[in-house]
């Protein structure tokens, strides 16, 4: 349980050879220390790779001198060669050239600042090594440890790797082995039956907190779930809202603020009050009885059947909210039967079973797990991926006996969790490891962790492969692994947002902590650890103790603040000052000014920048400086912005704010400014303002775009030549055009075969569109001529059709036969002139989801709709009529809809 952090130095010692390879012809006279160094690390990277393998990282000092000796040298290097390109820059400054030729000479033959001092440290950092390698020679490779330790994969490549097998994971349905029972039970208790007498119907009505406690890993989300998303919910239930609390969550946080507190639970107290809504609100992972005595009076008595439902793991928790423990559902472990029930399904999904010769072994695994449904699904995730052999399953066998006997055994199924860590391929160690930084229960954005894992180094090249399509590959081996739990997806398939359950986070962190990879913190009590943590995140706001330990934060690579609301400038900017080395930097909710972004522009080394800009302030006149930057992300106001085209290396741009960056502070056009955005070759994404400017970039000369979004503001239109020159960017996968003008869809659209997204706000007076398009999004289209919906049916490949507000104006909407044949999912929202929706026989035949909102004039559903393989129905403020027609077991129409599994209508 203690080895951390040895897998990300694997890379990084690769990472530091080359930087030395590549600065050692400035280094007068040190090159041969350099190659003594380059020289050690190869066998430094092979012992920390077996000592990882074997897990026996705690039980070697030698180890721990490797880790602070690599780290130290990281340090050195990194430092110098800020030093090296703070000397480039005043070189090649205006002032510098000003200066007469003997004083630039005299200037240039003094060499790179800090050269000494490199050297004597570079000699030390040699003379420690020297004296591990002697050390080490008394024991060969590690292998000391050999009898005590679980096997080693001799074969188990520390390189590049090669052998990962491309799979798309998919959103699987809850796993509720063991857990129908409870779903019964708990369901009763929030919906009662309609055969109560009449005391305790009335008693049912009041609103009433229900609690579902276990520890951690018992499936307490998982029952929670599954009620949620049921019919009989939807329908029970006029509100619903699911909120994750977590161990972290403090109220000031849920509520933003002690004063916006006080506003919202009045404002939310009145609204359900004076409504009489029925409501089921999901409090989920509920830690602290204080959390609840906050949260409570937002809710008011009502005596219509609202719900309160609680997860937690503090029985404590659920009596205080339910003083009679009437209510309170405590869930059981798995028992034998239902453990190897729930493994099956995990190890062998297509069905079958689990072939005989597997089943001793495979159920001596599963007794391991104690029956905690978290530990089955991840023993299930691990030999999913592993060859069907007995050999192989010996050998998970084997080593989770060793971790349970050897390891740290706090919690059940440790050995398994534990073991799920160390049977990652190395690559992997570092980028599950840093998962951790995000708040518990956080929904991750995939797109996010793709773009921090590049910047950290973490992936690797894989042949011609973006590096974000191999750190995709990372993340769906991890969801394989049941590492990662997939929350949302996009319209393709891929993730696009995903969780990690709190105790796979737990020991991520707490590998993480121990060898400086990461370390959380949440208050001041453990920042007096933090000023040698690689990687730190933050919660909430500093007081003057905290911040005095994080001025002195000389060694982090990677900040994150989490609703750091309120800190002042100086604050900030000396955090930033001391942190000179660092990569990766993202900063929700803090203040700006003009003294943050000075010390920010002397990060010469960071390649992900994301924060929230609360002030007006010139911030790309500074962040335009940092040359190695490869993520942008700003969000806020913002005000004239430049010298963003110097950032060659940039790969992801996000700019959210409304205005054209182009414009200068006397709202003129930079000349030749579409020079610039030529300059940026390696760009993926961008999402920017729209420019006048913008008409004259040569699009087609950036070779790596795949995704675009450009919004124009106040009265400005996109000329028709820019959208051509967009349709000739042959990369592009994904295009969203915002506007209040006119957007001319060019001809050229129509012949864009990789061109699979699109969303369009604003009119279009003509109606041409790329023929391999997946999703379509339209808005304020104002389309109204009959061949519309024709050429829409005839793409072939369309999945995903959302008609928004505007977008159509026509009073009848028809589907005719034989077009949308491949349509999944319809939605038709805020169309006033909608009278007749037309579902012609053969059309729509593979449609599962239909959404309708906000068309007061349809007063009926297509006859049809009985006849279509609708999974989920979603009805919204529609006309009375419609609604009226369709109530279950009374309405008119009920039939047509009864057949569906998920029906929700709402006024």
């Amino acid at each position: 349980m203690a080895e951390a952090g040895t897998t990300y130095l694997l890379n990084k010692l690769d990472i530091l050879i080359s930087m030395i390879k590549k600065e050692a012809t400035l280094l007068g006279g040190l090159e041969e220390e350099i190659e003594h160094l380059k020289g050690e690390l190869p066998w430094m990277r092979k012992y920390l790779h077996e000592a990882d393998a074997r897990h026996t990282i705690d039980d070697d000092p030698e180890i721990q001198q490797i880790i602070d000796l690599t780290h130290d040298a990281e340090d050195i290097i990194d430092d110098f060669v800020f030093q090296v390109h703070q000397h480039r820059r005043r070189m090649s400054s205006v002032r510098f050239r000003k200066m007469k030729t003997f004083k630039r000479f005299i200037l240039r033959i003094r060499g790179l600042p800090g050269l000494h001092e490199f050297k004597r440290q570079i000699i030390a950092i040699n003379k420690k090594s020297d004296k591990i390698s002697t050390n080490r020679a008394k024991y060969p490779s590690g292998r000391q440890h050999a009898s005590t330790s679980c096997p080693l994969d001799e074969d188990d490549e520390y390189s590049y790797p090669h052998r990962r097998i491309k799979r798309r994971p998919v959103v699987e349905e809850l796993n509720v082995v063991g857990m129908v029972d409870s779903i019964k039970q708990v369901t009763s208790l929030l919906m009662p039956p309609e055969s109560s007498s009449s005391s305790e119907g009335h008693n049912k009505q009041q609103r009433m907190v229900v609690s579902i406690v276990g520890m951690g890993g018992l499936g307490k989300t998982t029952v929670a779930t599954k009620i949620y998303k049921t019919t009989d919910t939807e329908r029970y239930f006029d509100i619903s809202a699911w909120v994750y609390v977590s161990h972290e969550s403090r109220v000031v946080d849920l509520l933003c603020s002690i004063i916006i507190q006080g506003v919202l639970r009045t404002m939310l107290y009145k609204y359900l009050q004076e409504r009489r809504h029925r409501y089921l609100i999901v409090l989920d992972d509920v830690w602290r009885t204080d959390t609840w005595q906050h949260l409570e009076p937002a809710f008011p008595e009502t005596n219509n059947g609202c719900r309160i439902l609680l997860t937690t793991r503090n029985l404590e928790v659920a009596r205080l909210a339910d003083p009679s423990h009437n209510n309170i559902h405590i869930l059981r472990l798995l028992n034998n039967e239902e453990s190897w029930e729930l493994f099956q399904k995990k190890t062998f999904p297509s069905g079958g079973g689990c072939p005989p010769e597997f089943v001793d072994l495979g159920k001596k695994m599963v007794d391991k797990c104690c029956g905690l449904p978290l530990g089955v699904v991840v023993l299930g995730g691990l030999l999913l991926i592993k060859d069907k052999t007995l050999a192989a399953w010996s050998k998970v066998h084997d080593s989770v006996n060793w971790e349970l006997t050897h390891g740290e055994k706090s919690y059940l199924c440790s050995g398994i969790l534990a073991f799920s860590y160390y049977d990652m391929p190395y690559y992997l160690k570092p980028c599950f490891m840093i998962i951790g930084l995000f708040p518990e229960d956080h929904e991750i954005s995939a797109s996010r962790l793709f773009h921090l894992w590049v910047a950290e180094g973490f992936v690797r090249r894989e042949g011609d492969k973006t590096l974000e399509d191999t750190a995709e590959d990372y993340l769906e081996e991890m969801i394989h692994r049941s590492l990662i739990k997939i929350e949302r997806c996009r319209h393709d398939g891929r993730v696009k947002t995903c969780r990690i359950h709190d105790l796979l986070r737990d020991l991520a962190n707490a590998k993480s902590e121990k060898l400086r990879f990461l370390q959380v913190n949440q208050s001041i009590i453990n920042l007096s650890t933090v000023t040698n943590a690689r990687r730190l995140s933050f919660y909430g706001a500093f007081n003057d103790e905290a911040l005095e330990y994080l001025h002195l934060l000389r060694c982090a690579r990677t900040l994150m603040f989490h609703n750091s609301f309120q800190q002042t400038s100086s604050y900030l900017t000396g955090i930033f000052s001391h942190s000179k080395l660092l990569t990766v930097l993202d900063i929700q909710g803090c203040w700006f000014d003009l003294t943050i972004l000075e010390a920010i522009r002397k990060l010469q080394h960071l390649k992900y920048f994301s924060f929230n800009a609360q002030c007006n302030v010139k911030i790309l006149e500074y962040v335009g400086e940092l040359v190695n930057l490869q993520t942008l992300i700003i969000k806020g106001k913002c005000t004239y912005m430049r010298n963003i085209w110097s950032l060659y290396r940039l790969r992801h741009l996000e700019v959210d704010f409304g205005f054209d960056f182009a414009y200068s502070e006397e709202h003129s056009v930079p000349s030749k400014c579409h020079v610039g955005m030529e300059n940026l070759p390696n760009l993926r994404t961008l999402s920017i303002s729209y420019g006048f400017w913008m008409n004259d970039v040569r699009w087609d000369r950036l070779k790596l775009l795949k995704k675009i979004s450009v919004t124009t503001c106040g009265q400005l239109r996109f000329r028709k030549d820019f959208i051509d020159s967009i349709a000739e960017v042959s990369s592009l996968r994904s295009l969203k055009l915002v506007s209040g003008q006119d957007i001319q869809i060019a001809t050229q659209f129509a012949q864009h075969t990789k061109l699979t997204k699109l969303c369009l706000r604003g009119p279009l007076p003509e109606v041409l569109f790329p023929s391999n398009l997946v999703k379509l999004v339209l808005s304020s289209s104002n389309l109204s001529h009959t061949g519309l919906m024709g050429v829409l049916g005839n793409l072939k490949r369309l999945k995903y059709l959302e008609f928004r507000p505007m977008s159509y104006t026509a009073s009848t909407m028809t589907f005719s036969t034989g077009l949308f044949v491949r349509l999944q999912s319809l939605e038709i929202a805020g169309l006033p002139n909608l009278c007749e929706l037309i579902m012609e026989e053969g059309s729509l035949i593979s449609l599962t989801h239909l959404v309708i909102r906000n068309c007061g004039l349809l007063r009926k559903l297509p006859e049809r709709i009985g006849q279509l393989q609708l999974q989920v129905l979603q009805l919204y403020s529609l006309h009375r009529r419609l609604t009226d027609g369709l109530k279950e077991n009374v309405g008119e129409n009920w039939d047509q809809i009864k057949h569906i599994s998920s029906v929700v209508i709402a006024q």
